[in-house]
């Protein structure tokens, strides 16, 4: 494999190459132009290349923005990115020890941006730039000055923008059955072997990725501008304190002194910074204004019916996120399957797909630098099992009765629970025969002690340990 240069991201002076906007502008432009809403919602009926730069720029206005897209974003992100678990799955064990070491102590700095950027970091920014721009590249590359293999994060703003080539549709270079041969990255041809382009299924466009926050802009911007009357609703309501009646009937106008009223109903009223002090007659009757309770709880539903639709689309569910204090019993347990199945196909189709392809090239290289040997069979390179995440549950304790009851029944397998947890059952069974071990070693040396305190009397050094057990509890 050819080894490819880190690309320039930057300037001679450390500015950003030429790139389209974040996207603020116009979504601000949506929230304070209807007609400009109105314009959006005809582009989405039609995916054009300029709409689809539209789109990634949408996501990142919506993730900047609003708290509850950047939070759900996050939310997915580190349940499915942290605590990956890789295990040698080959016939060389004495091989797969070695590369597993490799791997190990390569993933503290794997990103180019050097250290701080662990392989963890990596995997959360990728997930977070799939759901927020819809695509994001993976480019393989190498230490200027050890030659150690890196990785370097390439957006979608720098696919095929400098490209003047018509067979380049969009930055992507395709052969005549359809099949990606290289991309375009600024001024430079990349290869396909050198560079991972990652998209989500159902969100490819032409090679590209759309953006899922931005596909569904309209149902967010819809959700914010509902939150923010209500908002304004509560405010004006909050500054009523007090309802006055009078036999007069008569209002008191705001600012309004003794010498302006010339009705039985004189009122004084008298300005200050926080707000105003009356004085009323003795016939005047006060109460204390009651606006209601708002929102309401048919509009708090509402809102929540709202709020759930936009999670809907990332597969993601509101009740796991938001709502665990309203919903309990098997209606949560359903949520946290749902959300499960869809923390799992991302692992699936992003982490696994991406970690075999950066292992493989990784090993490689270690094996040209002279960091491990070569493995005798070429199978070795992609011969590992990739598990990890946080476990999606809301009920550890039901969950563990479940998979126990099955596990009895033979209806599931100790392996197969462990990778609902994303963990590694290898990697849990050879830790457990770890610690029986020092446990064994550990009562070995306590019995042969309590044998030397009992002159070599097995029954005297089994009733000094049995002692020594009681007085511990």
């Amino acid at each position: 494999m050819a080894r490819q240069k880190p690309i320039r991201i930057l300037d001679a002076r450390g500015r950003p190459i030429r790139s389209p906007a974040s996207g603020y502008n116009q979504l601000r432009a949506i929230h304070q132009n209807p007609a400009s809403r109105e314009r959006i919602e005809e582009q989405s009926l039609e995916l054009s290349e300029h709409n689809f730069r539209n789109a990634r720029n949408a996501g990142r206005g919506l993730y900047n923005d609003f708290v509850v897209c950047r939070g759900l974003v996050r939310e997915i992100a580190r349940f499915v990115g942290t605590k990956l678990a890789t295990t040698y799955n080959g016939q060389n064990e004495e091989w797969g020890e070695s590369a597993t070491s490799y791997l190990t102590k390569s993933n503290r700095a794997l990103d180019i941006r050097g250290r701080g950027y662990t392989a963890d970091r990596l995997r959360l920014d990728i997930l977070t730039r799939l759901i927020v721009d819809g695509e994001v590249g993976v480019l393989m590359t190498r230490a200027k000055t050890t030659g150690a293999p890196k990785l370097q994060l390439v957006y979608g703003e720098y696919l095929g923008t400098d490209s003047q080539d018509p067979a380049y549709a969009n930055g992507v270079l395709r052969d005549s059955v359809g099949m990606v041969q290289a991309y375009q990255v600024g001024e430079e041809t990349i290869s396909v072997d050198n560079l991972i382009w990652l998209t989500l299924p159902g969100y490819e466009f032409g090679g590209r990725g759309l953006s899922p926050l931005g596909m569904a802009r309209i149902e967010w911007l819809d959700v914010n501008k509902f939150h923010q009357y209500e908002l304004l609703a509560q405010r004006l309501f909050a500054s009523r304190a007090l309802k006055v009646t009078n036999p007069a009937g008569e209002a008191m106008l705001p600012g309004a002194t003794v010498d302006d009223i010339d009705t039985d109903s004189d009122v004084v009223y008298e300005n200050f910074e926080a707000g105003g002090i009356e004085y009323f007659k003795s016939n005047h009757d006060l109460q204390a204004f009651d606006w209601g309770a708002r929102p309401s709880k048919n509009t708090q539903d509402f809102f929540s019916r709202m709020l759930s639709w936009t999670f809907y689309d990332l597969g993601w569910d509101l009740d796991f996120s938001l709502e665990q204090r309203e919903t309990g019993g098997a209606s949560i347990r359903v949520s946290s399957d749902r959300t499960r199945n869809t923390a799992r196909h991302y692992f699936d189709h992003v982490i696994r797909h991406t970690m075999a392809r950066v292992d493989g090239y990784r090993l490689a290289v270690g094996v040209k630098n002279g960091r491990i040997e070569e493995p005798e069979e070429t199978d070795d390179y992609f011969s590992w099992t990739y598990s990890g995440g946080l476990l999606v549950t809301a009920d550890r304790k039901y969950q563990a009765d479940v998979d126990r009851v099955e596990l009895e029944n033979g209806l599931t397998t100790r392996e197969e629970i462990a990778a609902n947890r994303q963990q590694s059952y290898p990697e849990l069974r050879a830790q457990r025969q770890k610690e029986a071990k020092g446990e064994l070693e550990d009562r070995a040396a306590l019995y042969d002690e309590a044998l030397a305190m009992a002159n070599g009397d097995a029954q005297k050094a089994a009733f000094i340990l049995n002692q020594k057990a009681a007085t511990e509890k």
